[in-house]
């Protein structure tokens, strides 16, 4: 009989199976997250129960676990969900952000405040990136090319300086061209001026809804004594993309 994979999450703020924790959890792993095709966090909504996730105006989004979410557009306005980076409250760009080099997804449903604090009244989303190992160098890279001169790089590279202590840089890139006809272009309204401008009056493609897009980030782990360990992590993310945000904005 082929035994069950055991999939250990810290959906209680230590690490345990998930089969123990008294908590409605969905962990997705890194393997699961490539073989179920979830690129972006839009995509948790087909793989988890009672998740939706929207793009809204102005650049933000509204991830709803069980109806709760962010219900209006404000700067003031606090979400229900309560997104996490490896157990810390600092949530990636959700809206533009890939999966890569991933550990795994915890989706925690319902509330969580006694151990997540605040905002955590629908549940939590937290993304658990993979850190440095002391075995060996080892690594990988993913391209994929397509249409539209798509190109998308994800590569991941683990360095053990000594038996402990271990850096490990991963990142992506993503180029493609926008598939979105731009009927303004070259186009001249009443007034004489273009119709192809935004609002700050750059000119636009003629094809929109493009990416040009760069994340990676570099982590360093040390284990200071068989009880204690330290992890710093460095992320950056840079964006020059020609992409829609919501019907009739760019």
């Amino acid at each position: 009989n082929k035994a069950l994979e055991e999939i250990v999450v810290t959906a209680q703020r230590t690490s345990e199976s998930i089969q123990n924790v008294p908590i409605a959890v969905t962990a997705l792993t890194g393997e699961m997250l490539e073989e179920k095709q979830v690129i972006t966090v839009s995509d948790l909504q087909m793989n988890a129960p009672n998740v939706s996730f929207t793009n809204t105006n102005f650049g933000s989004n509204s991830l709803s676990i069980r109806g709760i979410g962010r219900l209006l557009t404000a700067a003031t306005g606090d979400p229900g969900v309560s997104v996490h980076t490896n157990e810390i409250a600092i949530a990636p760009n959700l809206n533009t952000s890939e999966f890569y080099d991933m550990e795994r997804v915890e989706i925690l449903r319902g509330p969580q405040g006694t151990l997540y604090g605040r905002n955590a009244t629908g549940g939590v989303v937290n993304f658990v990136t993979r850190k440095p190992d002391f075995d060996s160098i080892n690594g990988f890279v993913d391209v994929e090319a397509g249409d539209y001169k798509n190109q998308r790089v994800k590569a991941a590279i683990n360095l053990p300086i000594s038996e402990n202590f271990a850096v490990r840089v991963a990142g992506m890139t993503l180029e493609r061209d926008g598939y979105t006809e731009n009927k303004a272009a070259g186009q001249i309204g009443a007034d004489g001026r273009l119709l192809n401008l935004d609002a700050f009056g750059n000119s636009l493609d003629d094809d929109v809804d493009g990416r040009d897009q760069t994340d990676f980030r570099v982590t360093a782990r040390w284990d200071i004594t068989d009880n204690s360990s330290l992890w710093v992590m460095y992320n950056e993310y840079d964006e020059d993309s020609n992409r829609t945000r919501v019907s009739n904005q760019v």
